[in-house]
């Protein structure tokens, strides 16, 4: 177990996990289906985050970091429960609450993160394309060969601005002041995108947003 991980018991987790495509259960054999308001339990221990226990994220933008797929689920951990950082938990016991095929709102919520920084792009012409031929994709109104094209070329253009980007703050990286600025910039965006990203998922399944933006 890691210096930074903190055991909590008798306590409540809520969080959020991702499935695989099949909603089931990772890393069970049999394949084991996972049902709202069940109770999925852990025998193994210790629990050791990333390795043994049910895990779930307090912000759903760190939940992403690890999804395995686009099936939501909004849970809460119990039993023993091991705090791993600020941004993930694992525990003897998961309760799903809400369940649902976040497919398109992940790829919506893509799009509309995207578009948050197309004024720093380059070539913005071809970043716009990008985004609207992936929008067309999940209309069904572009093929997959149209949405590759796209990508690559949104892929190439902003990897040469981020070349040229790199080479113009090489020296101003070693400021310490502008690092911390940066920084704070980085976690505020990040809570900008969690709040987005939690209250489009709020709305699929559902329920009510709970607010984790000080986790």
């Amino acid at each position: 177990m890691a210096d930074h991980d903190l055991t909590m018991t008798a306590t409540e987790y809520h969080g959020w996990h991702f499935l695989p495509s099949d909603g089931c259960l990772a890393n069970t054999d049999p394949k084991i289906k996972v049902q709202v308001g069940e109770i999925y339990h852990e025998d193994r221990r210790p629990i050791v985050p990333c390795d043994v226990g049910l895990h779930a994220s307090a912000r759903a933008i760190d939940a992403l970091v690890y999804a395995p797929g686009s099936i939501v689920c909004q849970v809460v951990l119990s039993g023993v429960v091991i705090l791993h950082g600020l941004d993930k938990a694992a525990a003897s016991a998961r309760r799903v609450v809400a369940m649902a095929d976040a497919t398109i709102l992940l790829h919506e919520f893509a799009c509309q993160c995207a578009e948050d920084v197309i004024h720093l792009c380059e070539n913005k012409e071809v970043a716009r394309l990008a985004i609207d031929t992936k929008r067309r994709w999940m209309r069904g109104e572009a093929t997959d060969k149209e949405l590759d094209a796209a990508r690559d070329a949104a892929r190439a253009a902003a990897w040469a601005a981020q070349d040229a980007a790199r080479d113009a703050a090489r020296d101003a990286a070693r400021d310490a002041a502008r690092a911390a600025a940066q920084a704070a910039a980085q976690d505020a965006a990040q809570a900008a995108q969690n709040m987005r990203i939690e209250s489009m998922l709020m709305q699929l399944l559902g329920v009510e947003r709970r607010n984790t933006d000080g986790c």
